[in-house]
């Protein structure tokens, strides 16, 4: 779609053989100060302090819409309104001198460089894909070194309790002489061999 210029434009001044750019063209680089003055001469002394106390700057203020306005205590719709509607005609106007003054060699590399982010971006999302799984893996071995670590500790305890019943069954067996080795010998004669 193309813009068709507005009169801001069409009347714009030229000054040592270039056109000079007409109010709002370059209003993208504005800083806070240039937005508070813009607010200030759209008729509007009061916010004026409102945009320096939040840094709006010209790229956050072309990204403003009534929406925004509310946000930063301007409560009046009038005074919304009217500050929407200055807003979108300094983006107009920014935006077909954007067009009318572009490069084409910058236009070139802008839109190289925005396929390289959107390559960038797959990528990204590969990554942050394999990450995920890398992830979830790390999680399965966590859960399987726990079920392991588990069942060692139950087996351990179930060697232990076996081995406590098997010292009982042995201490039972000693004191009652039923170990092998325990019978006692006794070396007096016995009354078979006495007599």
């Amino acid at each position: 779609r193309t813009l068709a210029p507005s009169p801001l434009l069409r009347f714009s001044v030229l000054a040592a053989g270039r056109r000079m750019a007409p109010y709002g063209a370059k209003a993208r680089g504005w800083s806070v100060a240039d937005v508070a003055d813009f607010v200030k001469t759209s008729g509007f002394p009061e916010y004026q302090d409102t945009f320096r106390e939040n840094f709006i700057d010209g790229k956050r203020l072309l990204k403003f819409s009534s929406n925004h306005l509310p946000q930063l205590g301007i409560q009046q719709f009038q005074h919304i309104r009217i500050l929407s509607l200055r807003i979108r005609k300094v983006l107009k106007v920014c935006i077909e001198w954007e067009a009318a003054n572009a490069d084409p060699e910058k236009q070139m590399d802008l839109h190289a460089s925005r396929i390289q982010s959107l390559a960038r971006g797959k990528i990204s999302r590969k990554r942050v894909d394999e990450l995920k799984e890398e992830r979830v893996e790390k999680q399965r071995e966590a859960y399987d070194k726990l079920l392991h670590d588990e069942q060692r500790a139950a087996q351990a305890i179930q060697r232990r309790a076996r081995g406590m019943q098997d010292r009982k069954k042995v201490r039972q067996q000693r004191e009652r002489g039923e170990l092998p080795g325990q019978r006692r010998v006794s070396f007096e004669p016995s009354e078979e061999e006495a007599g």
